[in-house]
C-alpha cells in the first residue's frame, strides 16, 4: 500500500468516526436529570391532573344509625368489664333506669318518635329504643322476650320489668333463669336488661361465655354510648 493509500484511509476513518459521534449527540433520549427516562411522562401526567399528587380517597365514617352499622355486635365483640357501682345512683334507689341516662339530641327525637321520654322510662324502654333508632328489628318473642335483628346475626333479649318495690340488685336466680332461655332460643348472642344492679358474679359468667351480656343499672349509660356512638 502506497503513502497515498495510507492517507485516504486514514481520511476514510476520521470521516466515519465524525458521522458516529455526530449520530450519538442528536439521539432522543431522556432529558438530563430524568432518572429513569419517566420524568417526561410524569410532567405530563401532572399537567393534566394539576400539581401534587393526586388526592387520597375519603372515607365516611358510618353512623349507628347506618343500615350496614352494627353497634350491638361490637358490644358482644369488646371485653367483658366488671361493673361499676355509679356514685350518682343511689345503692337504694329503684326509680326508673331512665331518669339518670343522658342521650345525644337526635336520639332522643328518635326515642321521642317512638313515645319514648327518658324520665320514667325504664332500662328496658331505654335500650328497646335506641336498638330501633339504630335500624335493628325488635320482634316480641313472649312475655318480656325479644329476638333483635339485624343482618344475619339474632339476639336474644330477656328484659327485667321494673318493679319500684322489688330488691335492688340482681339475684342468682335471675341470671340462671336468663342463661337458660338464651341457651333454649338457639340465638347469637344474649342480652339481659333490668333497672336492678348486678353482682360481680356476673362478670364471671360473661367472661365463661362472651356471648351474653348483662345491662343493669350501672351498665346502662355505657351502653347506650355504645350504641348512639356517644
Amino acid at each position: 500500500m502506497s503513502g497515498t493509500d495510507v492517507i485516504w484511509l486514514i481520511v476514510l476513518i476520521a470521516a466515519v468516526a465524525a458521522v458516529v459521534v455526530y449520530l450519538v449527540r442528536v439521539r432522543p433520549g431522556p432529558r438530563p436529570g430524568s432518572g429513569d427516562g419517566l420524568a417526561g411522562t410524569m410532567d405530563e401526567t401532572e399537567s393534566a391532573h394539576g400539581s401534587g399528587p393526586a388526592p387520597a380517597p375519603t372515607t365516611r365514617r358510618a353512623s349507628p344509625m347506618d343500615a350496614e352499622a352494627d353497634p350491638l355486635g361490637a358490644h358482644f365483640e369488646a371485653p367483658a368489664e366488671a361493673p361499676q357501682l355509679a356514685d350518682s345512683v343511689p345503692r337504694d334507689a329503684m326509680s326508673p333506669a331512665g331518669s339518670f341516662i343522658t342521650i345525644p339530641d337526635a336520639w332522643a327525637s328518635q326515642l321521642r318518635e317512638q313515645g319514648i321520654s327518658l324520665e320514667g322510662s325504664s332500662a328496658a324502654d331505654v335500650v328497646l329504643g335506641v336498638l330501633r333508632a339504630a335500624g335493628y328489628n325488635t320482634n316480641p318473642k313472649g312475655a318480656n322476650e325479644y329476638e333483635i335483628t339485624k343482618g344475619r346475626a339474632t339476639t336474644y333479649l330477656l328484659v327485667d320489668p321494673y318493679d319500684e318495690a322489688a330488691h335492688p340488685e340482681m339475684d342468682e336466680s335471675d341470671i340462671t333463669r336468663f342463661v337458660m332461655a338464651f341457651i333454649n332460643s338457639k340465638a347469637d348472642n344474649g342480652l339481659y336488661v333490668t333497672d336492678k344492679f348486678a353482682p360481680f358474679s356476673v362478670y364471671d359468667r360473661e367472661k365463661r361465655d362472651k356471648r351474653i351480656r348483662f345491662v343493669s343499672r350501672e351498665r346502662i349509660q355505657q351502653f347506650v354510648n355504645g350504641i348512639t356512638g356517644a
